[in-house]
């Protein structure tokens, strides 16, 4: 079965949007790239990262939890990462990503644990989880 990496985006895309997990954030859950540029909320960004081009089609779908910077204590307008929202989130996503190994034809399951990426441009950080997956038709 022909599986593209924009039909795996949506898959997971409509699986975490149902998830309890889309509800422990204060903004949108997003395909790749559709997050919109100003956005200052916590978002879910579904990425398809890697897609195989065998019959067992495998890959790996990166999860981002966006987290605004929040004001550094004593600074005049420097920002830091909001850890406790962070930590939060990860353990959250983690959660949600152990609790399930198939859901629409998928296995998956974490690559690593979840880590937390600066994103200095935006003045925020994300919480990434990679998970490895096999899609079976």
């Amino acid at each position: 079965m022909l599986l593209t990496p924009l039909e795996v985006e949506n898959d997971f895309y409509n699986m975490i949007k149902a998830a309890d997990i889309a509800t422990k954030v204060n903004g949108g859950v997003y395909a790749g790239g559709q997050r919109p540029q100003n956005s200052k909320k916590e978002d879910i960004e579904v990425i398809c990262t890697t897609l195989s081009a065998t019959e067992v089609k495998e890959g790996i779908v990166t999860l981002l939890i966006y987290v605004p910077n929040v004001p550094q204590a004593a600074s005049k307008g420097a920002t830091v990462a909001n850890r406790p929202r962070l930590t939060t989130l990860a353990r959250e996503l983690t959660t949600w990503a152990e609790a399930r190994d198939i859901a629409e034809g998928y296995y998956f399951k974490p690559k690593e644990a979840a880590s937390i990426v600066p994103i200095p441009e935006i003045a925020q950080h994300a919480v990434s989880l990679r998970l490895t997956f096999r899609h079976y038709s």
